[in-house]
C-alpha cells in the first residue's frame, strides 16, 4: 500500500515538472516567433536629405511624432556626402525628402544627390519654400505633403503622418486636418492655439493689450524657421520671462528681404 502511495506522489511530481518544463518551451517558442515576425512588422521610414540653414533638431523632434504613426526618420546632411554613393543609400526608406528651403543650396545638394536620386525605387519629395517637385507620387498628396512639412510646427507634422500612412500608403479616403498655414508675417505666442497671429492688433486683442495706454512692449525678432521646425524653448523662456517682469513680449518674424515688413 505504501509502495503504492509513493508510487503516485513520484507521478505527481513528474507530471508537474514536466508540464513546468513543456511551460517553459512553449514560452521560448512563442518568443521565437516574436522575433521572427517582427521584420515583418517593422516601421515605415522618412529619409530626410537636407542642408545648412536646416536644424539638425527638427529630425529629432519630427522623429518622435513620427514613432506615434509607425513611422522613423533618418537625416542625412547633403555636405556628408561625397557625391559618390549609389541608390543603395535610399533602401530601407519608403519616401525620401529633399528639405532644401532656399535656391542658393540646391544646385549643390542636386549635385551630390541627383544621380542616385534618378534610380532610386523610393518615390521622393523635393521641398522648397515657394514650390516643390516630385516623383513617385500624386500632384494631389505632393502637394498636401509639402504644405504640411513647409508649414511646420507640432500639428502639421502630425497631420503629414497621418496623411502618408492613411492617404498616401493605405490608399483610403480617411479624413486627415487640413495644414495649417502660416503667414509670411506673424507674431509668436506658445499660448496661443493658432500658433501665430497675422498682425500685431491681433495679438494685442489675443493679450488684451490697450496699445493707447503704451504698455512697456519688449519686442524681438525670430526666424520662422524655429517655429516651423518646433525649436521654440528657448523663446517660449524668453517670452515667459519677459511676462514675468511686467512687460508684454512681442516674438514676431518677417521676411528679411522685405524692408517694410519690419515697419509694419
Amino acid at each position: 500500500m505504501r509502495m503504492k502511495l509513493l508510487g503516485r506522489r513520484i507521478g505527481h511530481v513528474c507530471s508537474a515538472a514536466t508540464s513546468a518544463a513543456l511551460r517553459d518551451v512553449l514560452a521560448a517558442l512563442i518568443a521565437l516567433c516574436l522575433v521572427l515576425v517582427a521584420p515583418c512588422t517593422q516601421a515605415r521610414e522618412l529619409l530626410v536629405l537636407t542642408a545648412p540653414p536646416v536644424l539638425a533638431g527638427k529630425f529629432h523632434i519630427l522623429d518622435d511624432i513620427a514613432k506615434a504613426h509607425g513611422w522613423r526618420v533618418r537625416h542625412i546632411f547633403a555636405e556628408r556626402l561625397t557625391g559618390e554613393e549609389g541608390p543603395q543609400m535610399f533602401e530601407g526608406a519608403d519616401l525620401v525628402l529633399l528639405d532644401i528651403p532656399y535656391d542658393p543650396v540646391v544646385e549643390a545638394v542636386e549635385r551630390k544627390v541627383g544621380p542616385a536620386l534618378s534610380q532610386a525605387q523610393a518615390p521622393w519629395l523635393k521641398v522648397q519654400t515657394e514650390r516643390h517637385q516630385a516623383h513617385g507620387l500624386e500632384e494631389a498628396d505632393a502637394q498636401q505633403l509639402w504644405r504640411y512639412y513647409i508649414n511646420g510646427g507640432k500639428r502639421n507634422f502630425d497631420n503629414l503622418f497621418r496623411y502618408l500612412e492613411t492617404r498616401v500608403f493605405a490608399k483610403t479616403d480617411a479624413a486627415v486636418a487640413p495644414p495649417v498655414i502660416f503667414p509670411k508675417t506673424g507674431v509668436y505666442h506658445p499660448d496661443f492655439d493658432g500658433v501665430v497671429f497675422d498682425t500685431v492688433a491681433d495679438y494685442f486683442a489675443w493679450k488684451g493689450v490697450d496699445a493707447q495706454a503704451h504698455p512697456p512692449v519688449v519686442a524681438f525678432a525670430l526666424h520662422q524657421h524655429y517655429i516651423s521646425s518646433d525649436l521654440t524653448h528657448f523663446i517660449d523662456d524668453t517670452i515667459r520671462a519677459i511676462e514675468a517682469h511686467g512687460a508684454i513680449p512681442l516674438a514676431f518674424y518677417a521676411p528679411m528681404e522685405d524692408e517694410q515688413a519690419f515697419e509694419s
